[in-house]
C-alpha cells in the first residue's frame, strides 16, 4: 500500500466496530482493529490537507445524524486517536463516530462516519440496518450550530475486510461527500474479525 494513503490507518479501523460491551468492548475491538489494515501501512500523518473551494459550504463539527429510511437518529461522537495512535472507538454502542481529524461534513472531501453493527449479545447496534439503504435515500447531519446538511446516497458496496479502497472511501476530494462504514459478513471466532466491510457512499444533495 502506498505511503500517501497511510493517513487513513487511524481512520479505517472504525469500520470494524461490530461487537461491544464492557471489557469485551475494549479487548475484542482492539484485536480486530489491528487486523483491519495490512501491517505495512504505518501512521505518518494525522490531519489530511483539506481541499477548500467554492463548492465547500460552511462546516462545523457534527452533533446528530439522522437516516429516515431506517429510523436512525443518533448522537455523533467526535473521535480522535487513542494512546496508541489509533482511531478511538465510540463510547456508546448506539452512537455514531466521526473522525474529527479528517473532513467535516460540508467540506469538499470525504467525511467519514462509522458505527457498530451489533452488540456483544448479538442485538442490533446503531448501523445494523444501513445495508437497507439505496440510491436516493437521505442522510441528514446536524452540526453544533444547529445547521442541517442533507446528503443523498449514491451507492452501497461490500468489500472483504482487507480490500477496502482506502483512497475512494477516505480521500476523494472531488465533491462534498459523506461515507458510512460498518462491519458485515460472517464473524470469525478464531480471528475475532468480521469477513467484510460495508461502505455507504453519499454526497451533498
Amino acid at each position: 500500500m502506498k505511503k500517501k494513503l497511510s493517513i487513513v490507518w487511524i481512520v479505517i479501523i472504525f469500520a470494524v466496530l461490530g461487537m461491544v460491551g464492557g471489557t469485551v468492548f475494549v479487548n475484542r475491538n482492539l484485536q480486530v482493529l489491528q487486523q483491519t489494515v495490512p501491517q505495512a501501512v504505518q501512521k505518518e500523518a494525522v490531519t489530511p490537507i483539506l481541499a477548500q473551494s467554492k463548492e465547500s459550504v460552511q462546516a462545523a463539527e457534527p452533533r446528530l445524524i439522522s437516516i429516515p429510511k431506517i429510523n436512525i437518529t443518533a448522537d455523533v461522537e467526535s473521535v480522535g486517536e487513542d494512546e496508541k495512535g489509533r482511531m478511538a472507538v465510540p463510547g456508546e454502542v448506539m452512537n455514531v463516530g466521526w473522525y474529527k481529524l479528517g473532513y467535516k461534513p460540508g467540506e469538499k472531501g470525504s467525511a467519514v462516519f462509522a458505527g457498530h453493527l451489533d452488540k456483544v449479545t448479538g442485538e442490533p447496534a446503531v448501523f445494523y440496518d444501513i445495508s437497507k439503504l439505496s440510491a436516493g435515500d437521505e442522510i441528514i447531519v446536524t452540526d453544533k450550530n444547529g445547521k442541517k446538511l442533507t446528503f443523498e446516497v449514491i451507492k452501497s458496496q461490500v468489500y472483504p475486510f482487507d480490500e477496502v479502497p482506502l483512497k475512494e472511501v477516505f480521500l476523494s476530494t472531488d465533491k462534498i461527500r459523506l461515507n458510512l462504514i460498518t462491519c458485515t459478513g460472517s464473524w470469525n471466532k478464531d480471528d475475532k474479525n468480521y469477513s467484510n466491510r460495508l461502505v455507504v457512499y453519499s454526497q451533498l444533495k
